[in-house]
Formats: C-alpha cells, structure tokens, sequence
C-alpha cells in the first residue's frame, strides 16, 4: 500500500516511464517487447516459412504482390 507522499510523488512523475516502489524510490518500468534477432529471424524468417506449405503461401503472395522483403 502506497503512502500519501508516495501516492503524491508518483503524480507528479510521469506514470509511463517511471514508478515509486515501497520504499519511495523512483524506478525506471520495465517494457514488454525485448527485440532479439536471433529469435525473430528462427520465428519469422524466410527459411521457416519455406519448410511450411502456409509459410510457403505467404512468400509466394509476397513475391507475388512485389515485396521487397519476403520475409524478416
């Protein structure tokens, strides 16, 4: 449970970026998305589409619509 100087304190700061923890100390939140290469390529890159005949389906309508990017 908050404190009223805590309730106060947080606000004034910007609720998006930063939050009051119990001990009234500003901490900076933490994001959802953490963007990692590697993952996104083995999940959305174009050799796992081309092992799937849906994944296939998407690259052929990709070429097919001009994409310059078939895939990530």
């Amino acid at each position: 449970m908050l404190l009223l100087w805590q309730r106060q304190l947080a606000k004034i700061v910007d609720k998006r970026w930063i939050t009051v923890d119990n001990y009234g100390r500003l901490l900076p939140m933490s994001f959802t998305y953490q963007p990692k290469k590697r993952k996104r390529a083995k999940t959305h890159g174009f050799l796992v589409r081309s092992r799937t005949k849906t994944g296939k389906r998407v690259i052929r309508a990709r070429r097919r619509r001009g994409r310059a990017k078939l895939s990530v």
